[in-house]
């Protein structure tokens, strides 16, 4: 939009939305990791047969790490995602429809 000749005049308002959109996404990606962090890290941390299996690996010899990695990456796996997003997409939606109506009012106005 920036290169489109017809859309000069309007050069500061799409810096404006730019500007808005640089900071509000990343401020819900952010939110959207954090979240995710609390979520999984409470879980992992007090998932205590995880780390048992994790601890009988050790001693077992050459391979160590990759049984680790596939314990992890198994715990992973068996998530409940959808209650993730059940529990966090409202909030998220809410920031995106906030984003979006910030931008509207800013084309609205002008």
């Amino acid at each position: 939009m920036f290169q489109q000749q017809d859309l000069y005049s309007q050069k500061s308002l799409l810096n404006s939305i730019q500007n808005i959109l640089d900071k509000r996404v990343e401020n819900i990606y952010q939110e959207a990791y954090n979240r995710g962090k609390k979520d999984f890290f409470k879980s992992l941390f007090n998932d205590y047969r995880l780390w048992s299996d994790m601890k009988e690996e050790w001693g077992k010899g050459t391979g160590y790490k990759k049984r680790i990695v596939i314990h992890t990456e198994g715990w992973f796996l068996n998530q409940n995602y959808h209650y993730f997003d059940r529990k966090n997409s409202q909030e998220l939606n809410l920031m995106w429809k906030e984003l979006l109506n910030e931008i509207n009012n800013l084309i609205t106005d002008n």
